[in-house]
Formats: C-alpha cells, sequence, structure tokens
C-alpha cells in the first residue's frame, strides 16, 4: 500500500510538473510575441514621425507622394497594434490581459498617441484636398502640414518613451513568472525527492530486509531439510538395529527354553522368560516412543490430568527395567557389575500429570542414564522443591521456579554431554555426533517425546552437564505439584526409602 501510495503521489506530482511547465511555456511564449508586438509599435511610431517629416521636407510631389504612401501604411498597423495590446486581437495573437501597471502606462501615453493619430488624419487629409492647380494665394502644402508634423514631432518622444516602459514592464512580468514557474519546478522535485526517499525508508528498505530474511530463512530451512532427511536416514538405521538387538534376544531365549524343554530347572526357566520378556519390553518401550513421536508431531496429546504419588510410581518403573540393566548379584561374577540407585523421593510427594505418560518418561529418562554411563556406575533419582537451573544449560535454563511445582531429577555418571549439543537435544531425530559413531543405539526420538508430554502437562524439562566425562548428567523437569491424594500406585516397594542407597 506504500509503494502504490508512493507511485501514485510522483505521478500525480509529475503530470502536475507537466502540466504547469506546458502552461508556463504556452504563457511565455505569448509573453514574447506582446514584447515584440510593443516593440514593434514603438518602431511604427518612429517610421510615423519620420514619414511626417519626409512629406514636410520632401523637395518635389514625386517624393511627397512616396512618404505619404509609407505613412499611409504605417498608420493602420500603428492604430490596430496599440488598439490589440491593450484589448487583445485573436488575428494578432494578443491576449489583451494586461496587468494594472501595463494599463496605468497604457494611459499614460493615451494623450501622445491621441495627438499623433489626429495629427497623422490631419496631414493625409491635407495632402489628399490640396487642389490639382496651386495658385500663388494658395497656400503650399508644407505651410498647411507643419503645424501636424510639428505636433507629431512634439507628441512622438513621450510615446515612444511609454512604449519603452511598456515593453520594460512586460519583460518584468515574463521574467517573474519564469521565476515563479523555476520555483514551482524545484519545488515539485523537492517534494518528488521526499517522496522518493519516504518510499525507500518505508517501503524500499523494510522490503529489501524482508527479502534478506525470506532468503535466509529459506537456506536455514533447507539446511534444516537436509539435516532432517539425513537425521531420518540415521533414525531407520538406528531404530532397525535397536528393534533387531531385542527381537533376536526373545527370539534366541525363547529358542533355547525350547530346547531344553522338560530339561530345564525350574530356575533356569525362570531365568530364561524373565530374559524373554525384558527383551520383549525393551520393543514395546521403543515402538511406544517413535508412535508416541508420531502422534505427538504438531499437535498435544490427549492426557488424563489427576494425582500421581510420585515414590511408588519410579519405584514401579525400576521394576520393570532387566535386572541385568541395572545389576544383578545373581549373574556370575564379572558378568553385570550392581548398580547403586539412590532414590530420594520425600513420601507424599504428587504431582498433577497423566499417569502413563509420566511413566513414560520416567522410563525414558531412565533408560538413557543406564544406557549412556558404565557399568556399576551410580543413579540417582531425586524429587522435590524446583530449584532454578543454571542459565544455558538446558531447552528451559532461564525459566523462574514455582513453590506449586515439583521438580523431577535424574543424574548418571557418564560422559556428560558438550554444550554446543545442549540447545538441540530435545529435538526430533536428535542424536549425538559421538553417540551415532559409538556402541550406543538409540532412535533419537525419547527426549523429543519427553519435552513435548512434560510440556502438554504444563511443565518444562531440560538438561544440566559440564560434559565432562565422569561427571554425567543430570535430566530434570518440572509438573505441578498436587494436594496428597490416596496413592494411585499400590506396588510393594522393592527399593530403599527416601534418601537411603538401593542395590538391585
Amino acid at each position: 500500500m506504500r509503494y502504490a501510495l508512493a507511485l501514485t503521489i510522483i505521478a500525480v506530482l509529475g503530470i502536475l510538473g507537466q502540466i504547469v511547465v506546458q502552461v508556463n511555456i504556452q504563457q511565455l511564449s505569448r509573453d514574447t510575441h506582446v514584447i515584440d508586438v510593443a516593440a514593434l509599435q514603438r518602431t511604427l511610431s518612429e517610421r510615423l514621425s519620420k514619414a511626417a517629416l519626409a512629406i514636410l521636407m520632401a523637395p518635389d510631389s514625386a517624393t511627397q507622394s512616396t512618404y505619404v504612401d509609407e505613412l499611409l501604411s504605417a498608420v493602420p498597423q500603428w492604430e490596430q497594434s496599440h488598439l490589440a495590446l491593450q484589448q487583445g486581437d485573436a488575428t494578432l495573437g494578443l491576449p489583451g490581459h494586461n496587468s494594472p501597471a501595463v494599463v496605468r502606462l497604457f494611459a499614460q501615453i493615451a494623450p501622445n498617441f491621441n495627438v499623433m493619430q489626429d495629427a497623422a488624419t490631419k496631414l493625409v487629409v491635407a495632402y489628399e484636398t490640396q487642389p490639382p492647380v496651386v495658385l500663388p494665394t494658395t497656400p503650399t502644402l508644407a505651410s498647411r502640414i507643419a503645424p501636424d508634423v510639428h505636433q507629431i514631432l512634439v507628441a512622438e518622444p513621450g510615446f515612444v518613451n511609454g512604449m519603452d516602459a511598456i515593453v520594460a514592464q512586460y519583460q518584468r512580468e515574463a521574467d517573474s513568472r519564469v521565476n515563479q514557474l523555476q520555483v514551482t519546478e524545484w519545488t515539485l522535485l523537492a517534494i518528488e525527492l521526499v517522496v522518493i526517499l519516504l518510499l525507500v525508508l518505508l517501503v524500499f528498505r523494510p522490503a529489501t530486509r524482508y527479502v534478506g530474511q525470506s532468503i535466509t530463512d529459506l537456506v536455514l530451512a533447507r539446511e534444516r531439510e537436509h539435516e532432517l532427511a539425513a537425521l531420518k536416514d540415521q533414525f531407520i538405521v538406528d531404530a532397525n538395529h535397536e528393534l533387531r538387538t531385542p527381537i533376536m534376544a526373545l527370539y534366541n531365549n525363547l529358542e533355547i527354553l525350547a530346547a531344553l524343554n522338560e530339561r530345564a530347572q525350574p530356575e533356569q526357566r525362570t531365568r530364561i522368560l524373565e530374559r524373554a520378556l525384558s527383551s520383549g519390553n525393551a520393543v514395546l518401550r521403543l515402538l511406544n516412543n517413535v508412535l508416541d513421536t508420531s502422534a505427538l508431531e504438531g499437535k498435544a496429546p490427549r492426557l488424563e490430568l489427576r494425582g500421581v504419588a510420585l515414590d511408588p510410581l519410579i519405584r514401579a518403573v525400576l521394576e520393570t527395567f532387566d535386572p541385568s540393566e541395572i545389576g544383578d548379584p545373581e549373574m556370575p561374577s564379572g558378568q553385570f557389575a550392581a548398580r547403586t540407585v539412590t532414590l530420594q523421593v520425600p513420601a507424599g510427594t504428587f504431582v498433577r500429570a497423566d499417569e502413563a505418560r509420566l511413566r513414560q518418561i520416567l522410563i525414558n529418562l531412565l533408560a538413557n542414564a543406564l544406557k549412556y554411563s558404565a557399568p556399576g556406575s551410580p543413579i540417582d533419582i531425586s524429587a522435590g522443591a524446583p530449584a532454578p537451573p543454571r542459565r544455558g544449560r538446558g531447552a528451559h535454563a532461564g525459566a523462574a521456579a514455582s513453590a506449586e511445582q515439583v521438580q523431577i531429577s535424574v543424574r548418571d555418571r557418564g560422559l556428560g554431554i558438550p554444550q554446543r549439543d545442549v540447545a538441540k537435544l530435545f529435538e526430533r531425530f536428535v542424536r549425538l555426533e559421538r553417540d551415532i559413531a559409538g556402541p550406543a543405539r538409540g532412535t533419537g526420538v525419547g527426549l523429543y517425546m519427553c519435552r513435548m508430554l512434560v510440556e502438554a502437562m504444563g511443565g518444562r524439562i531440560w538438561v544440566e552437564s559440564s560434559g565432562v566425562p565422569g561427571e554425567g548428567s543430570t535430566f530434570s523437569f518440572v509438573l505441578p505439584a498436587s494436594p496428597p491424594e490416596a496413592v494411585l500406585i499400590p506396588v510393594t516397594p522393592t527399593v530403599a526409602d527416601a534418601s537411603s542407597t538401593l542395590t538391585s
């Protein structure tokens, strides 16, 4: 709209400027013609006086006749142009629109004009009425026209000076119009420049920035598209590996169980079945993550929010993991190192959440802590009043804590997360370059799903890590607190009480 308005103003100013210029050019053309006619009027008056004087001084009748013809030629032109300069004449191209100053000047020379006109008329009449035969007693033509010629010669200087003043006034008025035209043109030019400047500042400059930003966004979007394509390819490879490993483990355990058949001892049969069930659970966790990620893309999940007791829920989640992942003392020595899991969850701590979704979040965070830390290294699980995370440590590191929230944290002692990777850690299909090339497999959707679910339940999630191997990482999230209710997950605890140490 600004661009169209600016162009309209420039076009109107251009048209207006051309109209003004053309009108003034026509006026200047008329002024030039008027000045020429006024100057001619001065010349005609001089011809008139010279012809009259020549008639008076002519030595013979033939010469007199020649100058009378010249007088008869000059007087009508002189009279017509004088009247046309004042009243206008289309045949002579004179408008007759004089300024008050010119009108006054014409009034001042009117007596001189009348005297010269009357004297010239009397002179012509005297010449034409002289008798064919001049008697001795008849006055001569010279004596008869001498008074008229004298009147013409006396009045002629005043008339000529007056015409000079009129020509000068015409010239001043023409110059004034030229100056006004120049002022008008400069004014229109200045307005056009101002409009063009405003057009640059208010239209072209923002448009240039917008186009530049759009190009930048397109380039970034294209780069992101290539990056997502590469991540999806890697996701397919990782998902294939992730599915293949537990499925093969499940198949192998069932194959061993089928081969042993009745020869298997009860304890051995139970152990094989537990391993098969563990592998099946791993497959289900992976499939749930992938399916949930697709379902959550671009829209909020459907939730059933209610008060959920944290302590029994976390204990129940721990029981879902394969004992070999956490560490089983009953395994042969050295096969799996016992892992210390510290649980610090005050009794009676409730959060308002969807129980099934909260379980998924905890399973994902605990699975990552087990996967990316060395066997036997401790894991800390805590819940309590929220503390603001250190700035620059996660996706929502700068958010303020609230007393009406509960913070849940899972800490490991693994390799940690480089600071350059923290910002993108909770995006879809994102895995660290270190992990892509390493032995730990993954799909890159678990943390993305955690973020979507936590935010859908009114919370936030972040990670704190120095990136130093051995110091590990702490994944934390906060959810709205809920008043104490009946415990919703009646399970028999198999881990230590709050602030105690569990060895599974």
